[in-house]
């Protein structure tokens, strides 16, 4: 979520409360070591393509996080599940052990 330019990225969830976003906790950063010449080819700076996407489609910040910005994670009520975790470059995702 980014309601201006200025903001940060992060990932919330929609509240009932009178922001009508909250911080999900939900999320560890996993951190990844590439070989010596591997790197992305793709934009990871996910600021720019949000705000790309404002200017393309002449919309708001706020709408076009909401829009293109939103997932959907399977939830599970067992306790052993373990936590989501977040890379640039893979997304959100589960451990496989």
């Amino acid at each position: 979520m980014m309601e201006d330019e200025f903001d940060e990225p992060c990932y919330m969830v929609r509240d009932d409360g009178a922001k009508g976003w909250k911080d999900p906790g939900l999320f560890i950063r996993q951190p990844t070591d590439m070989a010596e010449g591997v790197r992305a080819w793709i934009n990871t700076d996910y600021a720019a393509v949000l705000m790309a996407l404002a200017d393309a489609f002449d919309l708001e910040l706020i709408q076009v996080c909401e829009r293109f910005g939103e997932i959907n994670l399977r939830s599970s009520k067992d306790k052993d599940v373990k936590d989501w975790l977040w890379h640039p470059l893979l997304g959100v995702f589960r451990a496989l052990n």
